[in-house]
């Protein structure tokens, strides 16, 4: 069965709609934003039916109330208004979300909340089918600088089953939804844990401080990172008590990046294998979501580095912008990747988990920064000859062994919450046309989505 439409400029003239566009700049000035306060919503952060709260601008209270029409209500939804990127991008309010004000990239939609011909959520699902994206971008206007209106968003038509239906349809969706949103916060945790023990070991060297400081409990002496009372006391006492004249833990050394990484650059052209199956590692899917795109040959028409199992892939390009992944290993078919990254393996007496962790660190990505080549900053990359020369980290085998055995699981954890989070988003790409369109009963729907989640 499908399912009648109706336009949103018909919802708007009903009063059951209301559309506001963020205030102008006239009323939000750059020296309105302050270091601390009320959140400003910008069009970068409207991604995937959520609001990125990382690094968000920020206005007094005062200018704030000065803006209070635009301030956020739980269930409004946002449209991002302008950029070729970010066109087609919406985001629903939620509860961490209320009290933000609406920027002057996007436009607030709102559904009036007594009333029970629409529900917000399933609004907000429909906006972020491919179909409905698709058409907001192919109606924005300016082919540089893609726009959107209120006059083109009244012009999408949304299907508008029973309201009972959208409530069903909508929990069914949110389900999926929340399990990733789960899933991403857990590896955002896992991710600060792991850099904040590799932080405190190999760059503050924090235990072997704190030992000179007089701390004499082993939890203390680990900066209660780490509470397991077997295996901190097992790690206390693999951190000296003394420094050196160098400035490092007596019984630590140096090491270059050759030293404790291999360097991959073998190629092969998956064009000569057309039939084979690769994982296909390249910037824009790592910006989108960090999963490989898996193609065909045929589809790879470049040559590409091979990346082999346990391997750690660093961005060369635009090193301020942090981009390093931990690829899956897959058993069904090979990896490569895109010139733009570097592959590594560790070498024998160190772990993936320490590679990994010292390219996501801050250090690091200040070191890359550093070494930047090209005039365009949009091609700004780093030389690998010289890279892999620079003294990198300063540790003892024993302390990166127990550093291995502690991140490891992070990890592992870390990558078994992407896979499953690609199970739920094929799942739920899949049930959201089809739910939509009335093309799938909602009872095979909430089987299908149990199943996944």
């Amino acid at each position: 069965m499908s399912y009648s439409q109706k336009l949103i400029g018909d919802f708007c003239r009903e009063g059951i709609v209301e559309l506001q566009t963020g205030p102008f700049g006239s009323q939000l000035h750059s020296y309105d934003y302050v270091e601390d306060g009320v959140p400003v919503i910008p069009t970068e952060a409207i991604k995937e039916r959520r609001i990125v709260l990382d690094g968000l601008p920020r206005v007094a209270r005062e200018t704030a109330d000065r803006l209070s029409k635009h301030q956020l209500l739980l269930d409004d939804i946002l449209f991002a208004r302008r950029g070729a990127q970010a066109t087609g991008q919406t985001a629903i309010v939620r509860d961490q979300d209320v009290g933000a004000i609406c920027g002057t990239g996007a436009i607030r939609l709102r559904v009036r909340r007594k009333q029970s011909s629409l529900l917000p959520a399933f609004l907000s699902h429909f906006l972020s089918s491919p179909e409905a994206v698709a058409w907001i971008r192919a109606q924005a206007i300016g082919a540089t600088m893609p726009n959107l209106n209120e006059g083109i968003i009244k012009r999408i038509a949304v299907p508008v089953p029973p309201f009972d239906l959208q409530t069903r349809m909508a929990t069914t969706l949110n389900d999926l939804d929340d399990k990733i949103e789960l899933n991403r916060r857990t590896n955002e945790t896992l991710e600060a844990v792991a850099q904040a023990i590799f932080r405190d070991w190999f760059i503050d060297f924090g235990p072997t401080r704190r030992k000179i400081e007089g701390a004499t409990n082993p939890l203390e002496i680990m900066g209660g990172l780490v509470i397991d009372p077997e295996r901190v006391r097992q790690l206390a006492d693999l951190f000296p008590a003394t420094l050196g004249d160098d400035g490092l833990p007596d019984g630590f050394d140096e090491f270059q990046l050759e030293d404790i990484a291999s360097q991959h650059t073998s190629t092969l052209t998956p064009l000569a294998f057309s039939h084979e199956t690769f994982a296909h590692h390249s910037l824009p899917a790592f910006d989108k979501d960090r999963n490989p795109i898996i193609e065909t040959g045929a589809a790879i028409l470049s040559n590409k580095t091979i990346v082999p199992p346990s391997s750690v892939l660093l961005s060369k390009l635009n090193p301020e912008i942090s981009r390093v992944w931990l690829p899956a290993d897959h058993a069904d078919h090979r990896a490569v990747c895109s010139t733009e990254f570097l592959a590594f393996t560790a070498k024998k007496g160190f772990g993936r988990a320490l590679v990994y962790s010292l390219f996501s660190s801050t250090p690091f990505r200040s070191l890359l920064t550093g070494m930047v080549t090209g005039t365009s900053k949009s091609h700004q990359r780093i030389s690998p000859k010289a890279l892999v020369s620079q003294v990198v980290l300063a540790t003892s085998m024993g302390v990166g062994d127990a550093f291995e055995a502690l991140v490891a699981p992070f990890l592992q954890r870390i990558q078994h919450n992407r896979a499953e989070n690609r199970t739920l988003a094929g799942t739920r790409d899949l049930l959201l046309p089809k739910l939509m369109s009335g093309e799938i009963r909602l009872s095979e729907a909430e089987q299908l989505a149990g199943a996944a989640a």
